[in-house]
């Protein structure tokens, strides 16, 4: 056919032997999204919360679960056995479990943006309907597919996804990268490291527009499949904080990845607050200049006074 330059076979052999690499140890896809719209929309029938209100109330119950699940075995079966202990005092799994693991959170992190956003989850959970919490927990107990996507898979990345997207879509430039196009990359930078003759592990992995940090969650669920040695958690938190960074503009951002990161990897304290895009640091930033010249003016004087001293000091050593 005109236009159509046929594929020489040693090439496409070639081709077809990386393909097969890389895809011989996947899994078929689980759809989350599916469970993610039927909670949203059982939170928007009990509690009227939508988008990022939707997600501060799903993400404290499925992190806690994903956290008990991984504690005990990190199976589905273990998942089940997590939410019918859960079921049998809904109440107690509110007050005395998954609101203890915000606060849990929130002791680890230093940044006050995500102290705040940490805070406002637990204020929210202290209101969540005993109800909506029982429904969400039998829809999990129900479901084999989400209880392997639980311990198998990007859950909270998916959460975020599919229910701050409506809350950030296109505003200032906030959007949330679809997990295929997450996936591509990765594979893409992968590949790469290996054709050049570098060990993935060995890298630093920098996402300049964290979102949600599903690029970082995504790079450890490749790092665990291909090093089973690092599914143990105090090492697996190690490599993370030793490797994975990433910036976002916004505090939002940063509270969103900052979660997700520590309870999928811990890798939070890596994760900071600036503008990739900009060559002009914190000039760019008017408020915080703003700050720095009304603090620098008034302490001119004692700044001036110690440059005269100490030029006198080195005037005399001479």
């Amino acid at each position: 056919m005109k236009g159509v330059e046929a594929v020489p076979s040693e090439r496409k052999s070639k081709v077809e032997s990386t393909l097969v690499r890389y895809m011989k140890n996947a899994s078929v896809p689980i759809n989350i999204y599916e469970f993610v719209d039927r909670v949203h929309n059982i939170l928007y029938k009990k509690e009227g919360a939508g988008g990022l209100d939707a997600a501060k109330r799903l993400l404290p119950i499925i992190g806690y679960v994903i956290k008990k699940a991984r504690e005990q075995g990190g199976t589905e079966q273990v998942v089940v056995s997590v939410v019918k202990d859960m079921l049998k005092d809904v109440r107690r799994a509110r007050d005395q479990e998954i609101i203890p693991f915000i606060m849990m959170l929130s002791s680890h992190v230093s940044d006050e943006a995500v102290k705040k956003f940490l805070q406002s989850i637990a204020d929210t959970i202290r209101g969540l309907g005993l109800t909506t919490l029982e429904e969400i927990l039998k829809t999990i107990e129900e479901n084999t597919d989400v209880q392997k996507a639980l311990i198998h898979y990007d859950t909270l990345g998916s959460l975020f996804e599919k229910m701050v997207y409506e809350a950030f879509k296109g505003g200032a430039g906030q959007y949330l990268t679809h997990r295929n196009l997450v996936i591509a990359m990765r594979e893409i930078a992968w590949a790469q490291f290996e054709a050049e003759g570098i060990s993935p592990i060995n890298v630093k992995v920098y996402d300049p527009c964290a979102g949600s940090a599903r690029f970082l969650t995504f790079w450890l669920e490749k790092i665990v499949k291909t090093f089973p040695e690092y599914r143990e958690p105090s090492k697996l938190r190690d490599y993370a904080e030793k490797h994975l960074f990433a910036t976002d503009l916004f505090e939002e951002m940063i509270s969103i990845s900052s979660v997700n990161m520590m309870i999928y990897g811990n890798g939070v304290l890596n994760i900071f607050r600036a503008d990739a895009t900009n060559h002009f640091g914190p000039i760019v930033n008017l408020k915080a200049s703003k700050e720095f010249l009304e603090s620098f003016r008034e302490k001119w004087s004692n700044i001036r006074r110690g440059i005269r001293t100490t030029s006198t000091i080195v005037v005399e050593g001479l």
